[in-house]
């Protein structure tokens, strides 16, 4: 439990640090591009975000579970081989859907259509295999143990580099879009470098290809872990497109503000799921049942309290963190305030997920990630037309109660685990640790 809550304390530490720079970077693009721009940009970086989450091709999950196995057993050949050939894999399948992208932009002439320019298309698709390798090496570093190694480059030095590349350009009188999409292409390319750099060291030395029954398990498990994963991503970014398609591109920007406010809340949950996924494989496989139950419990736990803090600040303060953006962004409260309790009822039931993909259980999260899209892709549009941008984060909201709540009531059949927050046990022992904690034992 010790280990856990170092490694959680690192990974949430840095990304905490993460938080001011993009607040900052999300106040300098609000202040220096128009509402509509913004909203264009959200599109982007609502691209950037699949690529991230879907472009690893689960790999970055599927380390956390395999890497630490052959590490604990001397094939470190083979824990080499597995990751150079996941960079690999990743960087020309990323490419190639970035050029075969720009090749459909090109053909059907969707920038004139769109308003958006072939140089500002060109420059938001080149970040796409940097934001998917960026997302794989982290993984990568943590499955090794190197989490400070694993996640500086990723919330440190992309808000900063993105910063420098924006202000210089504004500095210069280049305001364009294109400025804006390569800042972040710049920044996230610098990490990718980064990531490289650091990983030579324990990269270097003998490649040795594992045994064809765990490469088939290792394709399995990542192409799993990737489809639950997509599903999930769409999830979460349909809402956005269905905003962009009925509402324009004002209320995208305005929704994406209330996006990246109400994430706050899944810090916690996301620093929880990255410390303990290594370590609930471990013991699933050392099938200590105990050890699993406390980890969820404690996990779980830890993502739900900083959420709910978060969530109840943002209900009464909400428009005035908004107002921080520009005075036409307090009118994206209700969104944010439905947002914001998504990530509460993600942090309080999501490390389900966690612990059916690190016990060899993908399937049932790809189930659920897809009962969690068709719930979106049913109430979003109506609820939008209802009522805005707020409509669509209660759409959200809804959909997370589907997926993460009702899966917890699989575990006790599955794996004959108790919900980590929604069960007796976890309140019981949550309550006591509470307790001995207030009466100083």
């Amino acid at each position: 439990m010790r280990e856990f809550l170092f490694n959680a304390g690192w990974i949430l530490g840095l990304r905490l640090a993460n938080v001011p720079l993009q607040f900052v970077l999300f106040v300098m693009i609000t202040w220096h591009y128009s509402l509509a721009q913004v909203g264009t940009y959200a599109l982007f970086n609502a691209a950037w975000f699949i690529a991230r989450q879907l472009g690893p091709l689960g790999m970055e999950q599927s380390s956390l579970r395999f890497i630490p196995a052959l590490l604990a057993s001397g094939k470190d050949d083979q824990a080499r081989w597995f990751e150079h050939r996941a960079r690999q894999l990743v960087f020309v399948v990323l490419g190639a859907i970035a050029v075969a992208a720009g090749f459909l932009i090109f053909v059907l002439d969707i920038s004139r259509l769109t308003g958006v320019s072939g140089p500002q298309f060109a420059i938001g698709l080149a970040a796409l295999p940097g934001y998917a390798l960026v997302a794989l090496m982290a993984g990568q570093f943590r499955a090794r143990g190197r989490i400070r190694a694993g996640q500086w480059p990723d919330s440190i030095l992309v808000p900063l580099t993105a910063m420098l590349v924006i202000q210089a350009a504004q500095t210069t009188g280049l305001t364009s879009l294109f400025w804006l999409l390569a800042a972040h292409s710049a920044a996230i390319w610098c990490a990718a470098g980064t990531y490289w750099l650091l990983s030579r060291g324990h990269l270097s030395g003998r490649l040795a290809r594992p045994a064809a029954d765990q490469i088939r398990d290792i394709r399995r498990t990542s192409l799993t872990i990737a489809l639950g994963g997509g599903v999930s991503v769409l999830a979460s970014r349909l809402p956005l497109i269905f905003v962009s398609a009925i509402l324009g591109s004002a209320a995208t920007g305005l929704y994406e503000a209330a996006q990246r406010i109400g994430a706050l809340g899944t810090l916690g949950t996301w620093a929880a799921g990255a410390a303990v996924s290594p370590m609930l494989s471990e013991a699933h496989a050392r099938n200590q049942k105990r050890r699993l139950q406390d980890l969820l419990i404690a996990s779980s736990w830890t993502a739900l309290l900083p959420a709910l803090i978060i969530f109840l600040g943002l209900i009464p303060g909400g428009s005035l963190v908004l107002y921080l953006f520009g005075p036409d962004y307090p009118a994206a409260h209700g969104a944010l305030v439905a947002l914001a309790g998504f990530a509460a009822i993600n942090a309080s039931a999501g490390l389900t997920s966690n612990t059916f993909n690190m016990t060899g259980h993908e399937t049932i999260v790809l189930r659920f990630n897809g009962a969690q899209l068709l719930a979106i892709q049913i109430m979003a549009p109506p609820l939008i037309h209802l009522a805005g941008i707020t409509g669509a984060g209660l759409a959200v909201l809804i959909a997370a109660i589907l997926r993460d709540v009702s899966m917890g009531f699989l575990l006790p059949g599955k794996l004959g685990l108790a919900p980590g927050v929604w069960s007796r046990l976890g309140a019981g022992r949550a309550f006591g640790f509470a307790l001995a904690k207030v009466s100083g034992r």
